[in-house]
This record gives C-alpha cells, structure tokens and sequence, in this order.
C-alpha cells in the first residue's frame, strides 16, 4: 500500500497562537526527517488511531465506506504495510466531525503531534522508510542506477529510431520522476530499522504476511 505524496497544506495559526486543523480535503501527507522520538511517538500513537477508527467505522458506516475508498485510491502509491487498515486516510474522513474530531485530537496531544496533519507526514514517512527496509539486507532500490541502466539499453538499442529513442527517454524520466516521490528521505530508512520489529507488530506482520506481500499482496483483501 501506499499513501499518495504531495505537497501537505500548512496548518493555519489561529489568533490564540494555536494550530487549526486543516479539513479532510486538505490532507495530502508529505515525507518529513525522522528521528527516534518521532518513530517512537509513530508506534505508540498507531494502536489508538487504529482503535478509535474501529470504533467510528462500527458507528458511522457511511463515513467509514468514504474513508476506505479515499484510502485505496491512495494505495497504489503506498508504502506495503501488511493487510493493517491505515487509520492515517480513514480517520481523515472524520476531521470534519465534531463528535469525532475532538477524539482524534486527544490522541494527538498524549503523543506530541500538534495537527492531525503532522501525524499524517510522520506516519507517511515512517511507512515508506519501513517498506523500503531489506528483511534480506539489501535496502531499498538504487534508483539511480536502475534509470542509467535502462536509459543505456535505449540509446544501444539499434531497432529504435532517434525520434523513438527521444519519446522513450522522456517517458523513463517521468517513470521515474513518480518513483523517486516515494523513496525515503536520506536518513529515514535509518531511523526506523532499530524499530522494525515493533512496526511489524503494529501491522500483525508474520512469516505469512511476509509471503502474501512477496505474492503481490494477495491477502490484503480479508
């Protein structure tokens, strides 16, 4: 799975001083330096997310059903994160509730996020870290030299014409440009790794989620 990246709306200040939570519309997370404090906030904040999005979906299906479609058109673009439910896109549907709104608050004050929004950008961040993590010991992919790779087999290619070479060279930079949004930030990859096991817990990862995720994440529908 995975969460679209794109450029978060800044929380607006209030005359009070205080941050103002932006709408749901308004929640696009963006990838944010991690440390450990902010992984570490990450991990303890999950579970109650998770349950208080449980708890509203079983109270509101409607709102719930809204949420779940924002989530998987977000999915394609996410981070794998097992067959876990992503309370950061389903709870958004209920930033605008003011039942709801005043719970997912006091969550976020117990873990020291100020706006439902920096939750959001850390949660992504630790999720794409996570997902490009090597249980193997490889690490993420090297982008880089993927691309060189491919473009050196294009410009050899003596079938392609130079106009077809030009179009194909355009296309692999924008192929790339869209994976390059969803590579960890420099850092990030570290940060989390003292972590794994705990995250892992988070989303019920087991040797067999292991397998379903390897088999193209065929047990993400229950």
């Amino acid at each position: 799975m995975a969460l679209a990246v794109a450029p978060a709306a800044f929380a607006q200040q209030t005359q009070g001083g205080q941050a103002e939570e932006p709408s749901a519309a308004d929640i696009e997370p963006k990838q944010v330096p991690l440390d450990g404090k902010k992984v570490e906030a990450f991990i303890a904040a999950w579970p109650e997310f998770e349950s208080l999005r449980e708890k509203l979906a079983a109270e509101n299906p409607a709102t719930a059903n809204q949420g779940k479609d924002k989530k998987d058109q977000a999915d394609s673009d996410e981070a794998e994160v097992g067959e876990a439910e992503d309370p950061v896109g389903a709870l958004a549907a209920y930033l605008d509730d003011p039942k709801a709104k005043p719970q997912i608050e006091a969550i976020l004050k117990k873990h020291n996020f100020a706006t439902y929004s920096d939750w959001a950008d850390v949660a992504q961040s630790v999720l794409l870290a996570f997902g490009a993590t090597d249980t193997n010991g490889g690490g993420g992919a090297d982008l880089a030299a993927e691309k060189k790779k491919v473009q050196d087999e294009i410009q050899n290619d003596a079938a392609l014409s130079e106009d077809e070479k030009k179009s194909a060279l355009k296309d692999l930079d924008e192929q790339f440009a869209a994976l390059e949004s969803f590579q960890p930030l420099p850092g990030n990859v570290d940060a989390v790794k003292p972590y794994l096991a705990k995250i892992k817990d988070l989303f019920g990862d087991d040797d067999e989620g292991d397998d379903q995720k390897a088999g193209g994440g065929a047990g993400e529908k229950k």
